[in-house]
């Protein structure tokens, strides 16, 4: 019985596919309990995955009218707020959109599609969604729910995975991916783009074969990089734990005495090196609630704001005694939930788009690079 779960997945693809060593040091980690944001996304993907089933039965569905009513994950109660369902929708508009134009019957989607890779036994997982076209091609979504880690479409290895799953006993010539992530910014908009050939997609399984075989050696390298930000062995891993003390032997010295090349460096590790201290804390939690006494440390409750269990059926038991006094005042829409109501040409002399000065960020980063106004004034002067 193989798990829900592969340890050579396409959702870690990008974390094993640099770092070999990763999969098997990940069977000797502490078990991970899932985050609620982590859980949270899983509310909106099982939402998305009921009303994409009613679109692929051409049965009628109200998204709308499922505002307040809840999805159980992981023992955990989630409340589908306006938010969740204006990212869904977003993510839904999109696949009808392209039903729309290609003009193709709704019976050819296919929701969570479970697949097996032939490059290994291994290599197995679930499509979100994904539109067949027989002997044409296959347009491919992936909702990312999350707002924290903005997602690139183009050679994404997790899509590219996806997509060699989808075109398995299919006629198709190329593979058309989308990523739809409503709740971050993507100087590309918030549903991007990118498409493959199945020539490109087969060298593609080629390479992931080879980076399979990569973990199983006896010897697979531990390689540390910015991948290592959502893996469960950062707690146990030496190669973080040799960063943690390169970090230590600096001594916090001053900022200025470091030079430019070491700033860097530290710049670099600072993210992995912040997860890795979390997973230290959570792997302590985890000793201390088996009963285990930890030197300076105890469990107690955490703390917690009341809030309601359910808003809809709050405002339904009380709304007809206290009208609208159980309501706060009204508030008007954002410019991006404006759009829906009001063409973009006529809301665009009452929209401003303030600017919050520059923030230092990768070169990985999509956004064009600036000029500061320090290195403007200086110009010509240096």
């Amino acid at each position: 019985m193989l798990n829900k779960h592969s340890d050579v997945g396409a959702s870690s693809c990008h974390r094993w596919w640099e770092c070999p060593g990763s999969v098997s040091l990940s069977l000797k980690a502490p078990p991970q309990e899932s985050s609620m944001p982590a859980m949270e996304g899983t509310a909106a993907h099982e939402l998305a995955e009921k009303i994409l089933l009613r679109l692929k039965k051409d049965q009628p569905f109200d998204l709308h009218g499922t505002i307040g009513t809840t999805i159980m994950v992981e023992d955990n109660e989630f409340e589908v707020t306006e938010e969740m369902v204006e990212a869904v929708d977003m993510y839904v508009e999109s696949v009808i959109g392209v039903l729309d134009k290609a003009g193709t019957d709704s019976s050819f989607l296919h929701v969570e599609e479970r697949f097996s890779l032939e490059v290994d036994k291994y290599a197995y997982g679930t499509n979100d969604a994904f539109l067949y076209r027989p002997f044409n091609d296959i347009h491919l979504w992936d909702l990312k729910y999350g707002r924290g880690v903005v997602v690139d479409v183009k050679q994404n290895k997790q899509l590219m995975y996806y997509a060699l799953g989808a075109i398995q006993g299919r006629d198709v010539k190329e593979v058309v991916t989308y990523i739809v992530q409503p709740r971050a910014y993507h100087p590309d908009g918030p549903i991007r783009k990118c498409t493959y050939s199945v020539e490109e997609l087969k060298y593609f399984g080629e390479i992931l074969k080879i980076r399979i075989d990569a973990t199983r050696k006896k010897d697979a390298p531990l390689v540390a990089g910015d991948h290592c930000r959502w893996c469960r062995a950062s707690s146990i891993c030496p190669m973080l734990k040799e960063e943690a003390n390169e970090i230590a032997v600096q001594d916090f010295s001053k900022v200025s005495t470091l030079d430019l090349p070491t700033m860097v460096k530290l710049a670099d590790m600072q993210p992995r090196i912040v997860e890795y201290l979390k997973d230290v804390k959570n792997h302590l939690h985890s000793i201390a609630e088996k009963g285990s006494e930890v030197p300076g440390y105890k469990l107690v409750k955490a703390r917690s704001n009341r809030r309601w269990k359910s808003e809809a059926r709050f405002v339904s038991a009380f709304t007809g005694k206290y009208g609208n006094k159980i309501l706060a005042p009204s508030k008007i829409l954002s410019p991006a939930k404006m759009e829906k109501l009001i063409d973009k040409k006529e809301l665009l002399p009452f929209i401003e788009k303030p600017d919050t000065g520059l923030t230092l960020v990768k070169d990985s980063d999509p956004r064009e690079a600036v000029k500061s106004s320090a290195a403007e004034d200086f110009d010509g002067i240096l």
